[in-house]
């Protein structure tokens, strides 16, 4: 009976000291203290489970947007995706204690970003935080605005005004303006513009900010500063106004105060303007960085002369066409490789196939025209690369400016071939056989067995060249699935462009 009990007493014992040690495994530096002496002991509060379900703290960002107008805040790494207006509502995310994020601001078409409050600072478009702890960021965005001004133009006097209000009551008085002419408009504002001549004036027309003609109303989309100048002319005046057409860059000019502005087809400059009737005015016509005149129309004008008279008995309008030098682009392609190069905008469609060049490889274009040009190898071919026109490099893409006649190049190569080097089962005698590339040098031996290196892997259309190597007493002969050339009966060449095999005997 007293063993039994030693026994069970044992057992006890035994058990208590393992959840003694299972209890300690589960205490941390965490749930240490420190008693009156300074030694840290193991907290005695925490039960074992609460202490081994403890996580490491995850700081929350919080991203809002404000102002007013909109955009997009996204986070790197990814978790944060916040807009208002496009109602998207990622704006909270956790992550690890310590983490850094990067935030990006994108603003809306039509809003500008304002800068960055809370957690961020500055205008910057980017804004890095670290997260030791919650942070709140908040980014703000407004409404872009432009601004919409109307000078005046002629002798006469008038009133301009705008729907909805902003301009008002803009007076035009021989030229000069006074009152309220400047208004500044939230981006993609439609604006219609209203001239009212004063009494015993006329209307003359409209220049600049996309207003042209005689119409008395004007509607304008300012996505941009924009300036707009209505004429008004005293009685017995006429209006001259000169319309520029065409792709070219030109001026056309008078000897008093027209100058009217064209650019790759874009007008702008003083175009309209009025003179006494039955006066008589010289405008002159200019090409600009090659551009070329094509002629006149309209008012009693025609021809290609670079000047013309105009007599104003009534109210004229003269056209001038220009049109912009044209450069040939063309595209040349090389190798045994296949692929295409093709063109955006579109008009070059070329290929290579078997050293044959096909298709529309050439393209007439106006000056100043950017083309990107695709590099497209076919299967079982890579692109080398590019070469001429200002184009260079592997990238499969070149863009182009049509500033002359140029010439891009391209490569092609076949993929990658293996060449195999072995002995003929009726070799009498050992040789070798080697490479002036790629690494062969191989050991054949009597029956055709061989050593050392036997194969490689070479790209697609490079020479090679074997040779017998040392006894060279031995006589040998060569059989090959490539065509090739040989200089000497122990020197051959050819070109891969399949895997190929060369068999050596020796004797």
């Amino acid at each position: 009976m007293q063993r039994v009990l030693r026994f069970a007493l044992a057992a006890v014992l035994v058990a208590a000291s393992s959840v003694a040690c299972v209890s300690a495994n589960f205490r941390t530096e965490q749930d240490a203290v420190v008693d009156d002496s300074g030694v840290l002991d193991a907290a005695e509060d925490a039960p074992p489970s609460a202490v081994a379900d403890a996580q490491p703290p995850s700081p929350t960002l919080t991203v809002s947007v404000s102002g007013t107008g909109d955009g997009t805040v996204a986070s790197d790494p990814v978790g944060i995706a916040c807009s208002a207006a496009a109602k998207i509502d990622d704006c909270k995310e956790s992550y690890t204690e310590g983490a850094t994020v990067t935030l990006t601001a994108t603003p809306a078409l039509g809003s500008i970003f304002a800068g960055w409050a809370g957690g961020c600072a500055g205008s910057a478009t980017t804004c890095t935080v670290n997260l030791s702890s919650d942070q709140a960021v908040t980014a703000m965005f407004n409404t872009a605005s432009f601004t919409l001004t109307v000078a005046a133009s002629g002798t006469g006097s008038g009133v301009t005004a705008s729907n909805p209000a902003g301009i008002v009551n803009c007076k035009s008085t021989s030229g000069a303006t006074s009152g309220d002419c400047t208004e500044s408009l939230p981006a993609g504002s439609t604006v219609t513009l209203q001239a009212t001549a004063s009494s015993g004036f006329f209307f003359g027309g409209w220049s600049g900010g996309g207003c042209s003609g005689t119409s008395t109303s004007c509607t304008v989309i300012v996505s941009s500063n924009l300036t707009v100048t209505p004429t008004y002319n005293p009685p017995g005046s006429k209006s001259l106004t000169v319309l520029l057409k065409g792709t070219g860059s030109a001026t056309v000019s008078s000897t008093t105060v027209i100058g009217c502005v064209v650019t790759l087809g874009v007008v702008s400059g003083d175009c309209t303007e009025s003179f006494a009737s039955g006066a008589t005015v010289t405008l002159t016509a200019t090409s600009i960085g090659g551009s070329t005149f094509a002629g006149w129309s309209g008012g009693g004008c025609s021809g290609t002369a670079a000047t013309c008279v105009v007599t104003l008995s009534a109210d004229t309008t003269v056209t001038a066409t220009f049109t912009a030098p044209s450069y040939v682009l063309a595209a040349e392609m090389s190798g045994y490789g296949a692929g295409s190069i093709t063109s955006s905008p579109s008009g070059i469609s070329c290929a290579i196939l078997d050293t044959k060049v096909s298709g529309d490889c050439s393209e007439t274009l106006l000056s100043g025209t950017s083309v990107t040009l695709t590099a497209t190898p076919a299967a079982g071919s890579v692109f080398v690369g590019w070469s001429g026109g200002g184009c260079s490099g592997t990238a499969t893409t070149c863009k182009v400016a049509m500033t002359s006649v140029l010439t891009v190049k391209a490569a092609f190569s076949l993929g990658s071939y293996k060449l195999t080097i072995a002995g003929d089962k009726t070799t009498t005698a050992i040789g070798t056989v080697t490479s002036t590339s790629n690494g062969i040098n191989c050991n054949i031996s009597v029956g055709g067995g061989s050593g050392g290196t036997c194969t490689a892997t070479i790209t697609g259309a490079t020479s090679v060249t074997v040779a017998k190597g040392s006894p060279l007493s031995a006589k040998s002969t060569w059989t090959s699935t490539a065509a090739w050339t040989c200089s000497t009966a122990d020197v051959c060449a050819f070109t891969m462009i399949a895997d190929t095999t060369v068999t050596a005997k020796f004797y």
